[in-house]
């Protein structure tokens, strides 16, 4: 894995800066390509209560087979 340095700055995760940016901010991390599964699709999603609950939903209903 490598990392991208901008002049020795860090990243900051844009969910960490105020209490409405949290609530505002949705963040998707998929590991299929990271870990070489292939035909697997899995992630992490991290989002407030009903967005995830509605992706969620979404989801379940858009499921291929």
């Amino acid at each position: 894995m490598s990392n991208l340095v901008y002049d020795g700055a860090t990243p900051t995760c844009v969910a960490t800066l105020s209490k409405e940016a949290e609530e505002r901010t949705i963040i998707v991390a998929g590991f299929s390509k990271t870990y070489a599964m292939t035909g697997w699709r899995i992630g992490t999603l991290v989002a407030p209560p009903p967005i995830a609950k509605a992706v969620s939903e979404c989801k379940a209903r858009c499921r291929r087979t």
